[in-house]
């Protein structure tokens, strides 16, 4: 190995400084369409199953209509999934839009943050995919409570959160930005999670 060439842990550590300074969103990092793609190969695995269980109930008609029926939501679903998945990794935390019946909107403080993993399911690695896991478990805080209280509540997934479909380069680089976030943010204490 020539010690002049950039070894690949140096050009990922220099992608994620340069995605750190400008905005880091789904815009930049968007969900793959080969995340559709996997979960488009699931519901197909499925139909199979899905079409015999029925076809002895309900009768061949009935049971193919039911099966197409649930593959198309199925994907359907995934896409609008896809496309209604917001993210900004901002200053001081990362806010997460979801949802078209029930809109969410979270901010995770990455003072809060306790582990920063990129998991590969075997679909995930079946079509070059990977998908970051963001947790914590910290109390949250609600007015009027103190630490200890019946008043909390232990933080649960509703602060921890999945980015999927990340090429497992791009997954890298935005693990590193958490972590270097994380650094930059230290732990906010009781009131984090607000």
């Amino acid at each position: 190995m020539n010690p002049s060439e950039p070894t690949q842990q140096s050009s990922a550590a220099a992608a994620a400084n340069t995605a750190a300074k400008s905005s880091v969103t789904e815009k930049n990092f968007p969900i793959s369409i080969r995340w559709v793609w996997a979960n488009v190969a699931i519901s197909l695995a499925a139909f199979p199953l899905i079409f015999l269980y029925l076809i002895t109930e309900v009768g061949f008609v009935f049971s193919l209509i039911t099966s197409l029926s649930v593959v198309i939501i199925n994907i359907t679903v995934v896409i609008i999934q896809r496309n209604y998945y917001h993210f900004d990794f901002g200053d001081q935390y990362i806010t997460i839009r979801q949802g078209v019946i029930k809109r969410q909107e979270r901010h995770i403080p990455y003072g809060v943050i306790q582990n920063v993993m990129i998991k590969r399911s075997f679909s995930d690695r079946l079509f070059g995919l990977a998908t970051i896991n963001v947790q914590n478990a910290v109390q949250q805080w609600k007015p009027g409570g103190a630490a200890g209280s019946a008043d909390t509540v232990m933080g649960s997934s509703g602060t921890d959160f999945n980015l999927p479909g990340q090429t497992p380069k791009n997954a890298e680089v935005l693990r590193k930005i958490v972590l270097e976030k994380m650094k930059e943010n230290p732990d906010w204490g009781i009131h984090a999670g607000l």
